[in-house]
């Protein structure tokens, strides 16, 4: 799982332990299922003052979590220990955050070093029939824009996985938050981002389906030019000429767009300045209309 520092990554994982250890169905699920033990691999030195506290406050049951702390690493000694924790506990999923606090003296950066790491990783997982998840920032430099790149360090760390999971928020307004999985080698791929959000008093609450894409999710910029602000001017006037008639299909506008030369994250950004709210209707997806004090503008 990849996300910017902060976002919520470790609060979405800490919702789906609490979900194992309780028998309650997955997110947008009404599967329910045995309730499992989990473990974490926390560098924390107290745990019990941040981890546990979180835990128990998003109402997990505490007797079904472990904690595996000391000098682990992810050497021979390392995976041993592993095992034998999961055996120990009956564990069912195993969270690593974050993912490089526990490489040791492998080098992050070198596939030759990276991969008989993730084979380890997998063989476990599969040897116990678990969920072994792996938290990673996402690379400043060349993150933003693509999934695939997003995660600090090697690709590799991504390549040796079975499912990629990114962590991004809405371009416009950063407390719109959203998970989705870009990478996955056992079932068919979705491109449905899901929404969540962390109030105030630290609560996280699943918000739904959300309209904007994996790739929108990394486009934000922090800063923008004059000449990005020129450009957004156009794409403002070209959505509300497309809108102007009553609305239209996000994948019909995404056509209109391309032939303009204007990115799906652009359009985005415009949407949230007009203030339009998506609809998702039925399987034709979301639709697009300007807000009733804009219904006139051509």
């Amino acid at each position: 799982m990849d996300g910017i520092e902060g976002i919520g990554k470790t609060y979405a994982m800490l919702d789906l332990a609490k979900r194992l250890t309780l028998g309650e169905p997955m997110p947008f699920s009404g599967e329910k299922h045995d309730m499992a033990n989990v473990l974490f691999l926390s560098v924390e030195d107290s745990p019990e003052y941040i981890l546990k506290p979180r835990f128990e406050k998003m109402k997990g049951d505490c007797s079904r979590l472990a904690i595996l702390r000391g000098h682990f690493d992810f050497s021979d000694k390392g995976f041993a220990d592993l095992e034998q924790t999961i055996d120990a506990h009956y564990i069912k999923f195993v969270l690593i955050d974050p993912l490089f606090s526990f490489t040791g003296r492998a080098d992050i950066n070198n596939t030759s070093d990276v991969r008989p790491i993730t084979d380890r990783l997998n063989n476990i997982a599969a040897r116990h029939g678990i969920a072994i998840v792996g938290i990673r920032h996402i690379n400043k430099s060349r993150g933003f824009g693509d999934p695939r790149n997003a995660g600090a360090h090697s690709v590799a760390w991504l390549q040796g996985c079975r499912s990629g999971l990114i962590v991004g928020h809405d371009v416009e307004d950063k407390s719109k938050r959203g998970i989705a999985q870009h990478k996955l080698n056992i079932a068919a791929e979705s491109n449905t981002v899901f929404g969540f959000e962390i109030d105030a008093e630290g609560v996280f609450n699943w918000t739904g389906e959300s309209d904007p894409s994996i790739s929108e999710m990394l486009a934000h910029k922090s800063n923008e030019s004059n000449e990005d602000r020129s450009v957004m001017a156009d794409v403002i006037r070209f959505v509300k000429e497309q809108l102007a008639n009553g609305g239209k299909f996000k994948s019909d506008l995404d056509n209109e767009a391309r032939g303009e030369g204007i990115s799906p994250a652009s359009l985005n950004r415009a949407k949230a300045r007009l203030g339009i709210k998506p609809r998702k209707i039925g399987l034709q997806g979301w639709f697009w209309e300007l807000p009733e004090d804009d219904q006139d503008v051509h």
